[in-house]
């Protein structure tokens, strides 16, 4: 199928997912995971209505950002190193994959040099899987809130989290809830309300049934990535 094909189907998925668990039609974005993928995928897939797009390593961002019209949207989603901020900070809108206060720190620094406003998740580690990046359930975030809070430079938006790697839905839908259950508590803390991006090609049916507002799909759009 072609990827036009793809994303059509997906989207109908999406709006049959929001359907069948009682949410607004649309009220889950879509963040087309595009890493690996040659620019023209890209193209076709922004040609077909996709603004959204998400990417693993900054190196390739470089190719892109500036390859497609000014109004495609980049989300970094993949673990930031901190040599990569200040170029990080150049191309995305958006990053995902904030998952230590050093780099939270840093973004900081250098958006306000760019004298930019960067939007920002907190990458969870919900599942405790040590191949796994993100902060731990049990960090202190009410320091990192506060460290937010007297930034002009960043606008916390939300969460992210990968469920948990297993053929479990129950067990994929508990690592969800987690999430669910630290926005909730960050959500008193915090200046408004956060999102959840969670759900990927293989379990996104799962993370909207649990409330995520956004999922990131790949393979489903784009097909398999070479290794």
């Amino acid at each position: 199928m072609s990827i036009k094909e793809n994303l059509s189907l997906v989207k109908d998925n999406i709006l049959e997912l929001e359907r069948l668990n009682n949410r607004s039609p649309h009220s889950v974005e879509l963040l087309a995971v595009s890493k690996r993928k040659p620019l023209e995928d890209l193209q076709n897939a922004y040609d077909c209505g996709q603004r959204i797009f998400g990417e693993n390593r900054v190196s390739e961002a470089e190719i892109k950002v500036p390859g497609l019209p000014s109004d495609a949207l980049f989300h970094m989603i993949g673990h930031l190193q901190s040599n990569k901020v200040k170029k990080a900070c150049s191309l995305f809108n958006t990053i995902q994959s904030v998952d230590s206060i050093k780099i939270l720190q840093k973004i900081d620094r250098e958006c306000k040099l760019l004298g930019k406003v960067m939007n920002i998740y907190l990458d969870i580690n919900i599942s405790g899987e040590d191949s796994k990046t993100g902060f731990s359930l049990d960090s202190d975030f009410p320091a990192i809130i506060d460290i937010v809070s007297c930034s002009e430079n960043i606008n916390l938006i939300g969460l992210m989290g990968m469920g948990s790697n297993v053929n479990n839905d129950v067990e994929i839908k508990n690592s969800f809830l987690r999430l669910v259950n630290l926005r909730d508590e960050l959500e008193k803390i915090s200046k408004g309300k956060l999102k959840l991006s969670m759900g990927m090609s293989g379990d996104y049916h799962l993370a909207i049934e649990m409330g995520s507002d956004m999922v990131r799909v790949g393979s489903k759009i784009f097909g398999l990535r070479d290794k």
